[in-house]
């Protein structure tokens, strides 16, 4: 899943080191609270395997302090038994502050649940105002399915996995486009998508373009063509899916036909980018005019990589400018 393997000694570190504060505990409970941007990957990690680490760490604790339990510390302890509360339908919602953190616990929790559980019904019961958590549900499953490719080791599904992706996808579907964030960091600095591309490895995130296009051939994406934010992140995705393939990177396969196909292994690497293409040539007529605002600077990168597809970027792009142009005139009579 891209986290850190198990491993209690940087947080025996922080306790550790704060045995030279005057505050042990409220300078424990700072640094997790700075690390909630500025390093994920530790707090995601602690999610992981916090029901192995808690007891380890209340011990451990006790042992060097006299003083109570850190608040950070048993924060998260109470996130997990809130997320346990949840999933045995004790409790009626999973509301936090810090809804990744929150994500984060639920999607380790459910996966360690039996696979007979109905975990579909769980996110129904999440109900309204739960987009964010869902989101981010949706990139460690993401996630999930990338360690099945490149890190088969780990012991994950990679049809159990992208199956469980597209659930939640299409979830958020109904909400509006909002899954499509999970695959762009953005510019804003410790912005939720920042956070969540922190705490995860580049190789999982070199592979994000992969897992996009591998999840849109399970939707139906001619709502999603709609969205006028759809097509910059396809542009992108497919551009930086040339470039894994370029580098030498091996790239998950897809079905050309534009269907990826649970377990299927093709013998041609380029499987993956030809039906990507083939999408975007037959998704970039029907995309709205507003789409192609922030498209510039991706035409000059698919002259590049993709002549053939910069032509066809081009082609509508120019229409759609005119069309607007015409309209705003119009507004002026």
């Amino acid at each position: 899943s891209g986290m850190q393997p198990c491993d209690f000694s940087v947080l025996q570190g922080l306790l550790s080191a704060s045995l030279e504060c005057n505050r042990p505990a409220q300078e424990v409970t700072s640094i997790l609270s700075s690390c909630q941007a500025r390093c994920p990957m530790l707090l995601c990690s602690a999610a992981r395997w916090w029901q192995k680490l808690e007891p380890v760490l209340c011990c451990e604790w006790k042992r060097l302090f006299t003083v109570p339990l850190a608040q950070g510390l048993q924060r998260l302890g109470e996130l997990q038994r809130l997320v346990k509360s949840f999933l045995s339908s004790e409790a009626s919602s999973l509301v936090s502050d810090e809804p990744w953190i929150s994500a984060a616990f639920l999607h380790f929790t459910i996966q360690q649940q039996p696979t007979s559980v109905k975990a579909g019904d769980t996110l129904k019961r999440l109900g309204p105002g739960a987009e964010q958590i869902l989101a981010c549900l949706l990139f460690f499953s993401v996630m999930d399915f990338i360690s099945a490719r490149i890190a088969p080791q780990e012991g994950m599904n990679v049809s159990r996995s992208l199956g469980w992706s597209s659930q939640i996808a299409r979830l958020l579907e109904e909400q509006g486009p909002g899954w499509l964030a999970v695959f762009h960091a953005g510019e804003k600095e410790h912005s939720l998508g920042q956070i969540l591309h922190g705490a995860v490895s580049d190789q999982h995130q070199k592979h994000l373009p992969v897992a996009f296009y591998s999840l849109l051939f399970t939707l139906h994406p001619g709502d999603l063509i709609r969205e006028q934010t759809f097509l910059s992140v396809a542009i992108d995705m497919y551009m930086q899916l040339l470039r894994l393939f370029m580098d030498g990177t091996a790239v998950a396969r897809v079905d050309c036909t534009g269907s990826y196909v649970p377990g299927k292994e093709l013998e041609d690497p380029l499987a993956v980018i030809q039906a990507a293409r083939q999408f975007l040539v037959r998704a970039i007529p029907q995309c709205p005019p507003g789409s192609f605002s922030h498209l510039r600077q991706l035409l000059d990168l698919c002259g590049e990589l993709d002549p053939e597809l910069k032509a066809t970027l081009t082609n509508c792009w120019q229409p759609a400018v005119e069309e607007s142009l015409s309209d705003e005139e119009l507004l002026l009579f």
